[in-house]
């Protein structure tokens, strides 16, 4: 995806959710909820609250379309993210810059409470800990306000940063896979695990991280993209959790969770497309649809949703015409059956 893709206004300003991100408590604890249905936003809106309109007669933008995917295959181009991109999006973020703020470390322990309890299996600690975190989570915000928050990710990450690249490390140098570490984590790494291994056991499994610990250079951004996600989900009580989050960022996290990330069904992949779609109304969603109707095996629904982009979207035209045409060409013919050995061909 191209610098240009990525850009956006400053953070959408939706009404206050409480069902968007049930936290821990609701549905799956610790890390879990970051593979849940697309996280909805404000319809026929960017980020910021810009109205999206196509300018008069200006020509259709194809090559925005052509950038989120292969030409010669039906898929998805990889995702490409401009760390600088990012960086500018943040920037915009009220709070950005500021001191620590004063709680910081309370917000720390309480998360690492929240890894201890995971990593042990223990359920009702769990429960325990995603309440202490939540409550300490809100009454941060209630202090500090969505600048505090702001503060907060920013001076939180680097410690979690530094805890993630040592499990890491360690673990290679045993030559174990580091989710088989966790198991038998030295008692020198203890806290460093706790805030971690949540983390690392859920990139694990949607192939984020490798049975090395590598995560692509490509997709490093990642890493701090969904623990802000994570830390945001300690405060729905209290705002919408995706107000604390750079719209660019938000979009980033669904396009991986809609074309990279491993173990997701296809009916949480089309719940990332209406959230982008939600997110970025000139993102092409129904051409994504078709491609992932493609990948799925669903070749017929795939023509009609191409057969739709190409109808309803000039900018999508071009490409969605493409694509039926490769469909058509690697569409196996009906063999025609052998005559029987004592029957007359025509």
């Amino acid at each position: 995806m191209t610098s240009k893709e990525q850009t956006g206004g400053g953070a959408s300003k939706g009404p206050l959710m409480a069902m968007v991100l049930l936290g821990a408590v609701a549905g799956g604890l610790g890390w879990v909820l970051l593979t849940g249905p697309g996280d909805p936003s404000p319809a026929g809106k960017e980020p910021g609250g810009a109205e999206q309109t196509e300018p008069g007669n200006a020509a259709p933008d194809t090559a925005a379309v052509d950038a989120f995917f292969k030409r010669d295959a039906i898929d998805f181009a990889p995702i490409e993210i401009d760390p600088k991109v990012i960086s500018e999006a943040r920037a915009r973020m009220p709070g950005f810059g500021a001191a620590q703020p004063k709680g910081t470390e309370a917000i720390i322990q309480a998360f690492r409470a929240l890894g201890k309890a995971e990593l042990a299996g223990d359920k009702k600690g769990m429960r325990d800990a995603v309440v202490d975190f939540e409550l300490r989570m809100s009454e941060f915000y209630r202090i500090s306000h969505l600048a505090g928050i702001e503060a907060l990710l920013t001076h939180t990450y680097g410690p979690f940063r530094k805890s993630l690249d040592k499990v890491v490390k360690a673990a290679a140098q045993q030559s174990k896979e580091p989710g088989a570490f966790l198991e038998q984590i030295p008692e020198a790494l203890a806290e460093d695990a706790a805030l971690v291994g949540g983390f690392i056991r859920l990139a694990r499994s949607l192939g984020l991280m490798d049975d090395k610990g590598q995560i692509p250079a490509r997709l490093d951004p990642m890493v701090e993209i969904l623990y802000r996600y994570r830390m945001a989900q300690g405060l729905h009580g209290s705002i919408n959790p995706l107000e604390i989050m750079a719209p660019q960022e938000l979009r980033l996290l669904n396009q991986w969770r809609l074309q990279e990330a491993k173990g997701i069904d296809a009916r949480r992949r089309e719940g990332y497309i209406r959230t982008l779609n939600h997110l970025w109304p000139s993102y092409p969603g129904i051409l994504a649809l078709g491609v992932l109707q493609t990948r799925n095996g669903q070749l017929q629904l795939a023509r009609q949703s191409f057969q739709t982009a190409a109808q309803l979207d000039p900018r999508q035209a071009p490409l969605a015409t493409h694509y039926i045409k490769l469909l058509e060409s690697s569409s196996p013919k009906s063999p025609q059956a052998p005559a029987p050995k004592d029957a007359k061909t025509p």
